[in-house]
């Protein structure tokens, strides 16, 4: 790819410099030619003034001897023919050779002398100009001058060399900076192909993948493009349904895993509840650990499950087409309402003030949906019962920000997070050294996977009046309709 882009920069920077360096050349030639006639021209008028009484027949003056000594200074033949019956000058004059034969017809016709386009290195060393004397109606004769253009073909041969070798020069420049802009570019491209190739290595090969299939079911175009990016398409291609696969296959076994385990853990639930009431005394403090112990296990796989099941809400399925779809809607103030009240007797017994805040704006509805908010704020309204303590408040608030963003926030004035754990207490199974109640560390991971699904985000942060606050923020239902529009 690094040989066709510098191919397309250096073709594009040649077209730049010929477009500059063409024009240029031609106006510097046509200038200098328009000086040499211009020059031949005057020299014709001149002595074709001074030469009108000699072709009469009359006195010479001073025309040969300007004539003589013009051709001795620059070399150039320059001669009069008469009509009047005078004598040619020089004697030697060559009339019947062709170029001045024409020349001497066009002038005694009176017409210009067209000279045959712009000078070039290349055209004759000669050219003949012939200038009539006397009157338009009465011409007695021609001056006809023979210039040699070596002096302009060599000004013009100058320049085109000076013009040549700058658009070298700018095309060398130009060429230059193509090598370190392809490099700048390529070397990123090189690089993620690298990596990508390695990560696509390590891998596991699940069966049925082709590397020749997008993640949206798309063929790889593999007949356009530059080869190097045609194969790190293929290999994104690969690594993406890998990844993919990888991942669903992680969920499917820790939602199996915490499915299988439950049967067996159901069975010896049943045997140490059959045990109650027979157990020796000495060993009471045992059995009431191993209940205990039963019932946390019990806990995290039903955590476990519901973390698996959040983890994959809203997301499509591989290949899976989701055009047209709608995501679910609920009103917030309503779902947080109704959770206030199923949640008061648990806060009564927790010695903890359950309270929502007034509706802030009415009709408000955020894209995501009734069950999933209320098990967002089940475990939010749960951790505040749990670890706030005795005579703490709980607020819940709806409402909308400047930016149209719906926030439902959970703010308790308990004993709260220390800063240093706010950033690690939604990790899974993490739980803070506040943390005094039996609990599976896995409710915070359940509240972003949950919202995270569903487009949003979780802000957690120390409340002003102490204790924890919890903001969810969601997208509101009309800006998601527009977007799933465009």
């Amino acid at each position: 790819m690094r040989a066709r882009l510098l191919f397309v920069l250096t073709l594009v920077g040649l077209l730049v410099v010929t477009a500059f360096s063409v024009p240029l050349g031609l106006s510097m030639a046509e200038s200098r030619t328009r000086a040499f006639v211009l020059s031949r021209n005057a020299d014709l008028e001149r002595f074709a003034a001074l030469a009108d009484a000699y072709v009469r027949g009359d006195a010479a003056g001073t025309v040969l001897g300007e004539l003589q000594t013009y051709r001795d200074l620059y070399g150039e033949e320059v001669g009069v023919v008469s009509t009047r019956g005078a004598a040619p000058y020089p004697a030697d004059f060559d009339q019947t050779s062709p170029e001045p034969a024409d020349a001497v017809s066009r002038a005694l016709r009176n017409q210009a002398d067209p000279l045959a386009g712009v000078l070039t290195p290349w055209s004759p060393n000669d050219v003949v100009f012939a200038k009539a004397t006397g009157t338009g109606a009465q011409i007695t004769g021609a001056v006809v001058l023979v210039a040699s253009s070596e002096a302009a073909r060599s000004d013009i041969r100058r320049y085109w060399l000076l013009i040549a070798g700058g658009g070298f020069v700018v095309l060398g420049v130009l060429i230059a900076c193509a090598v370190g802009v392809s490099r700048w570019i390529l070397r990123p491209v090189g690089v993620l192909s690298d990596e990508m190739r390695v990560l696509a290595s390590g891998l596991p090969r699940a069966g049925g993948v082709r590397a020749e299939i997008l993640p949206e079911g798309r063929a790889v175009d593999r007949s356009t493009g530059p080869p190097e990016l045609r194969e790190m398409t293929r290999t994104f291609a690969l690594m993406a349904q890998l990844v993919r696969r990888s991942t669903e296959a992680q969920r499917r076994l820790v939602a199996d895993t915490a499915h299988q385990l439950r049967n067996p853990l159901a069975a010896l639930q049943l045997r140490l509840d059959s045990l109650n009431g027979r157990v020796d005394a000495s060993a009471e403090t045992g059995y009431g650990r191993a209940v205990s112990e039963a019932e946390r296990l019990a806990d995290i796989l039903d955590g476990l499950l519901v973390l698996s099941k959040a983890e994959v809400a809203g997301l499509p399925e591989v290949g899976g087409d989701t055009a047209g779809t709608m995501p679910e809607t609920c009103e917030p103030w309503l779902v947080a309402s109704d959770r206030v009240d199923a949640w008061q007797d648990s806060a009564a017994r927790a010695g903890v003030t359950l309270r929502a805040a007034e509706e802030r704006e009415a009709g408000l509805v955020a894209a995501i949906g009734h069950d999933d908010l209320a098990q967002v704020l089940d475990v939010l309204l749960d951790n505040a019962c749990r670890y706030a303590g005795p005579d703490a408040r709980v607020t819940v608030d709806v409402g909308r920000t400047a930016s149209g963003t719906v926030e439902v926030t959970v703010a308790d004035t308990g004993r709260g997070v220390p800063d240093d754990e706010l950033g690690r207490i939604t990790e899974r199974f993490y739980r803070g050294t506040s943390a005094s109640l039996p609990g599976t560390g896995l409710g915070l991971s359940i509240v972003d996977a949950l919202v995270v699904g569903n487009g949003g985000g979780v802000e957690i942060r120390s409340a002003t009046e102490g204790g924890l606050m919890v903001t969810v923020r969601l997208v509101a239902a009309g800006e998601c309709a527009e977007g799933s529009a465009t």
